[in-house]
């Protein structure tokens, strides 16, 4: 009888952390219910066989859990959780790129209030844009100061 429940647990514990491992995302009840059942069975291995039998499945725990680990992020990662397809340049994808440049030194309304980005209408198109540091209520007239790539720095007009 001790034989078997020393087989269940073990194979119970395996079995949770490989579905840990594979299943479920994350680190939840059923890998640290795992984890205790293994740590029950090697506990009770040392209390109730000699030490040869309970290193034998202390080590057998150990690699059976690090070959789960090894076989999942060799074969099941790739699959479960990164995506297949990539937008390439070769496949015509391209990053959007506008020239913001033509949007230096003219004025326009805050759209949103910048504390300190929001959003701010500037001859007609919205446009994302940081405060100088001040903040900025919906409405008010801004002036762009300086542009930094695709990002506008506003100050308040008064």
């Amino acid at each position: 009888m001790d034989d078997v429940f020393l087989v269940l647990i073990l194979l119970g514990g395996i079995f949770l952390i490989a579905l840990e491992i594979m299943v479920i995302p994350g680190f939840t009840y059923f890998g640290v219910s795992g984890i205790v059942l293994l740590l029950v069975a090697i506990i009770y291995a040392f209390l109730h066989y000699s030490a040869t039998i309970a290193l034998t499945i202390l080590f057998l725990s150990i690699i059976i859990s690090i070959a789960f680990f090894i076989w999942f992020f060799k074969k099941g990662i790739n699959r479960s959780f990164s995506l297949k397809d990539r937008e390439d340049v070769s496949d015509g994808y391209l990053p959007y790129q506008e020239d913001y440049q033509k949007y230096d030194q003219k004025t326009g309304t805050a759209h949103s209030p910048l504390r300190p980005a929001g959003i701010v209408i500037i001859e007609g198109a919205k446009l994302n844009a940081i405060s100088q540091g001040d903040y900025i209520d919906a409405g008010d007239v801004i002036k762009v100061l300086k542009v930094e790539g695709s990002k506008l720095i506003v100050r308040k007009i008064s």
